[in-house]
């Protein structure tokens, strides 16, 4: 009986997977959290003691740390978190992927397009983007309605998330975060970028954008605070994005006009609402999915990280890959040279 039951203790255990996570900021506890939810506990730290969290959370315990990069790959994880600031992205990957070790980085992919060449191409299969508002209810309500094809050819759509700097993260000074420093990879532009994955999610291709992009605010920063974009598509439909650190109420929300009627959705409450032509209104989602919609990003970032799982463990394909991080290092470029020209920019596609 006990050589039974000590059998099926090794079955189980040989199903436990190591896990490393760069960065432990605010979203790198998430992800920490996120893969506790789901049984991985087995989780290694790198860490530099230089962002805000100097001591880990009581709930977080049983993470092991770590100081150097040696020590954490002596421990042998099989698949790695990258949840540092935007500028380490690239150089954490290239460690990583130099060991074969599947890695999953948040968004956006580098900090510069020039840097993704960085990444060897027979290295890029290993690579899972952290576009996490794919796993969201109402960004995937909105593409089932897409998906139907009631919603018909695009013909315009205006997407817009905005939220006030100093009071996003209240616990840390926002002045000190990388989102508010150049140097770190800061700005609006990437700190939101969410909403260029949107606009292909829903529209398609981006041809080409025209951008206005700069600081207007008196925040005490060194990057944009906000960012317009007026994108255009080989067919006509013309997408709008807006995003700013500057609204008091944080906001996500968007609007989509096609063929055959219209889509609104918000995030707080979550939120799906399609129009026909005829005026009839179908309602979708709502507020029963918890307060303010927290149930949904708990599900969203949980959902995320069960892929990340089944990426190593099935190398299954992911929901959002290297050339979707490509994809958005190509329209942040196209962006940022839009207003230094004043003129249209066509997007670069040629991905190798």
């Amino acid at each position: 009986m006990k050589k039974n039951i000590t059998t099926i203790l090794n079955c189980l255990k040989s199903d436990d997977m190591r896990l490393g996570i760069i960065g432990l900021g605010s979203i790198g506890k998430r992800h920490v959290r996120s893969l506790s939810e789901i049984g991985e506990r087995d989780i290694i730290a790198l860490r530099t003691s230089k962002g805000t969290t100097k001591k880990l959370p009581p709930d977080l315990s049983y993470v092991q740390e770590c100081w150097d990069s040696k020590e954490f790959y002596a421990l042998s994880p099989e698949g790695v978190v990258i949840a540092n600031p935007t500028v380490f992205h690239i150089d954490a990957m290239k460690e990583a992927l130099r060991r074969e070790i599947p890695v999953f980085v948040e968004k956006p992919l580098a900090n510069s397009f020039k840097q993704v060449d960085e990444i060897q191409t027979d290295k890029r299969h290993l690579v899972m983007l952290g576009l996490c508002l794919r796993y969201h209810p109402v960004i995937r309500t909105v593409m089932d309605i897409i998906g139907t094809g009631r919603f018909g050819k695009l013909y315009t759509a205006n997407l817009y998330c905005g939220q006030y700097l100093p009071t996003w993260h209240p616990y840390a000074d926002y002045r000190s975060e990388y989102y508010s420093r150049k140097e770190l990879g800061g700005g609006v532009l990437r700190t939101l970028s969410h909403e260029l994955d949107l606009a292909f999610l829903f529209c398609g291709e981006i041809d080409e954008i025209c951008s206005a992009i700069g600081r207007i605010s008196d925040l005490e920063i060194d990057v944009e605070d906000y960012a317009t974009l007026l994108c255009r598509l080989s067919r006509g439909s013309v997408v709008t994005i807006g995003l700013d650190f500057l609204n008091p109420r944080t906001s996500r929300c968007g609007m989509l006009i096609g063929e055959h009627g219209s889509i609104n959705y918000t995030f707080d409450p979550p939120s799906v609402i399609f129009h026909n032509r005829t005026g009839e209104e179908e309602h979708f989602l709502g507020a029963n999915y918890g307060d303010n919609g927290t149930s949904m990003t708990n599900m969203m970032y949980k959902n995320q990280m069960e892929d990340f799982c089944a990426f190593i463990r099935e190398k299954r394909r992911p929901a959002a890959d290297f050339t979707d991080g490509m994809r958005m290092m190509a329209m942040i470029t196209a962006a940022e040279e839009s207003m230094l020209n004043h003129s249209w920019v066509a997007i670069k596609k040629d991905f190798p």
